[in-house]
């Protein structure tokens, strides 16, 4: 197995191990779901279509200010958990997790 072939296997075919984590953050837990669900129709109604960039930037910002809710309201362990977990948020491709949430929402 070549090294490219072990590095698709860790990361399921993503493009790297932090935007995988991202989207298994964006798309595991239900609140997410729910609210990244309701600003991806915000945005389709704003700008009436959501192209997988949109839906990046629009995540992006979601996971963004759920850090900040969660360090504001002082759960201090849960944010540095998160961000642990995903590491640096600069490296996370926006637009292969917005393109991939779209996806599931047309497969629901």
């Amino acid at each position: 197995m070549s090294a490219g072939d072990l590095l698709d296997r860790l990361h399921e075919g993503w493009t790297n191990r932090e935007t995988y984590v991202a989207h298994l953050h964006l798309t595991t837990d239900d609140g997410l779901v729910r609210t990244a669900s309701a600003s991806l129709h915000l945005t389709e109604i704003a700008e009436g279509a959501v192209t997988p960039e949109a839906a990046g930037r629009t995540l992006a910002g979601l996971l963004r200010r759920f850090l900040a809710e969660l360090e504001d309201a002082g759960l201090v362990d849960e944010h540095q958990a998160i961000c642990q977990d995903i590491g640096s948020l600069s490296r996370v491709d926006w637009t292969e997790v917005g393109a991939a949430f779209l996806d599931m929402q047309d497969a629901v």
